[in-house]
């Protein structure tokens, strides 16, 4: 429990910290993003902020990363060094399963994996507890099952646990180690350490339990396939039959008469299925088809693996360039306001989102015309959104939609403050009003006397403030002030949610009829 902790506690700063360096490109994409992007930045203080943040958490969680890893190994070190202690001491001794790993000293940390898993370090790599070598990679696969243990120092590499061996002893240890082991992995060469290992094995009537590991390409200092091709050579004069060398690498095991009785693709880039070609190798059980179809479906498996492998990558890195492309992008406009709560900048953000895929910055326009030939239900979901959002935005805001002076751009801004949850059946209110128009639907009646009635009630309901509001509004005409304007929209459509029926449906058809009424003689059908 202590470890899966501390491998969280490595592994969440480098999420973090990758997560505010993309605060600033996230506050360059859609709306909905954009919104709670600047809403983020401007609590921690700006972008240089969060960079400078994001940065730092990185480089902890990749010290701290590094940490864990080294203290793994030293987990590994420390059972591997018990094991060979036990054993020491008697060869029969009870210890757990383990497997054996055997391999010339001078490859120790220069087996590569392929380029493609090197290469999505860059993205991911970061969250993966392991090396860019081969043996870290084999080790991880089967940490969770058995122990890998090999000979050697320990700290000289990531993957088996080392167990330290005098000179004149190693050779003994080895012997006991490969007649406990599960299994023996063997990377073949043609060393002379490596050479005794052979030979043992075959004086031992062991070979039955290696695997044998044919490394990818490694180009360079440590040429993978010339060492192979070296290494089969002595193979071949101990009667060991191997294949030639694959760029993907190969997992084979040989019968007792030393040929090829079985091969595995080496598909590092999932642990369990380094697990299931050890297995598979490792039992009794002859492979399905014979040994050419073994072999056939070994290379077919590497290439897929190889092929997905490079898609994935690619799919991880294209991250990489789609950033630094947004970084040319501008901020889109959002009527970011620093000064609004997270809950008022969230429930824009889920009504942007909402929002999207429709073209609503001319909505304002298009209901005008058709709100009078919608039902009590929708007229009044629309009235009482619209309301709500004239309740939320500036005043300035406020009054241009009052006026009816409001360009598209501002008025897809405004309508994000519309409630998320009035979205749904606002919209659905425009969709019939707009159905409404084009079907040519009847214009619901309203009774001149009624709607009269209900207006004097609108105007007597004030309080004494805003009965004395509302006569100068009415006095000035169209010298209406942005306040008093801003003032006498939100009270009206304000007044349709707080009444009960049938007098918010009267209201609100009073309503859209002044709309309607106004649409010919101001801009963009301006309200009351």
């Amino acid at each position: 429990m202590q470890r899966s902790a501390l491998d969280l506690g490595a592994l969440l700063p480098i999420w973090i910290g990758f997560s505010l360096l993309v605060v600033p490109l996230v506050a360059r994409t859609t709306p909905s993003n954009a919104l709670l992007a600047r809403k983020l930045l401007s609590v921690m203080g700006g972008v240089v902020v969060a960079v400078v943040l994001g940065l730092s958490l990185l480089l902890l969680g990749v010290w701290l990363r590094r940490y864990i890893i080294g203290q793994r190994q030293r987990d590994n070190d420390r059972i591997a060094q018990e094991i060979m202690s036990a054993l020491r001491a008697d060869p029969g001794a009870p210890v757990g399963e383990f497997y054996l790993y055997l391999r010339a000293f001078e490859t120790t940390g220069r087996l590569r994996i392929p380029l493609y898993l090197r290469l999505r370090k860059l993205s991911i790599g970061l969250f993966q507890l392991v090396t860019s070598d081969l043996e870290s990679y084999v080790g991880n696969a089967l940490r969770s099952v058995v122990p890998l243990i090999a000979m050697g120092r320990p700290g000289e590499a990531i993957g088996a646990g080392r167990i330290v061996a005098e000179e004149r002893d190693w050779e003994a240890d080895v012997v006991v180690l490969m007649r406990r082991a599960r299994g023996i992995l063997l990377v073949p060469s043609n060393r002379p350490g490596t050479l005794w290992e052979i030979d043992a094995l075959q004086r031992t009537s062991l070979l039955s339990k290696v695997v044998f590991i044919m490394p990818p390409r490694t180009r360079g200092v440590l040429d993978t396939r010339e060492r192979w091709e070296a290494a089969r050579q002595v193979l071949a004069s101990h009667a060991v039959e191997a294949p030639e060398h694959e760029e993907r690498g190969l997992l084979f095991e040989t019968g007792s008469d030393g040929r090829v009785s079985n091969v595995e693709p080496l598909l590092l880039n999932s642990a369990r299925q380094v697990r299931r070609s050890l297995k598979g190798l490792l039992s009794d059980a002859p492979p399905k088809g014979g040994l050419y179809r073994s072999i056939a479906v070994a290379h077919q498996r590497a290439r897929r693996a190889r092929r997905w492998g490079w898609v994935e990558t690619a799919r991880q890195l294209s991250v990489l360039p789609l950033a630094a492309g947004a970084l040319l992008l501008e901020y889109p406009d959002i009527g970011f306001d620093p000064a609004e709560s997270w809950a008022t900048v969230w429930d824009r953000s889920l009504t942007a989102d909402a929002m999207s895929s429709y073209g609503l910055s001319e909505l304002q326009g298009r209901l005008s015309r058709g709100v009078v030939r919608l039902d009590d239900a929708n007229l009044r979901a629309y009235l009482t959104a619209y309301g709500a959002m004239l309740a939320r935005v500036d005043q300035t805001t406020c009054a241009a939609i009052a006026r009816g002076e409001t360009e598209p751009a501002a008025m897809e801004i405004a309508l994000t403050y519309i409630p998320f949850r009035r979205v749904q059946s606002f919209l659905a209110a425009h969709y019939a009003a707009e159905s409404a128009e084009a079907s040519g639907a009847p214009v619901a009646p309203l009774d001149p006397d009624a709607a009269g009635r209900e207006t004097e009630e609108f105007v007597a309901s004030l309080a004494p403030e805003g009965r004395q509001h509302y006569d100068r509004i009415a006095q000035a005409g169209g010298a209406t002030s942005d306040e008093d304007r801003c003032w006498l929209a939100r009270v009206a459509f304000g007044r349709v949610a707080t009444l009960a029926e049938p007098h918010a449906s009267l209201w609100a058809r009073v309503l859209a009829s002044t709309i309607v009424a106004r649409s010919d003689s101001t801009p963009r059908g301006a309200v009351p």
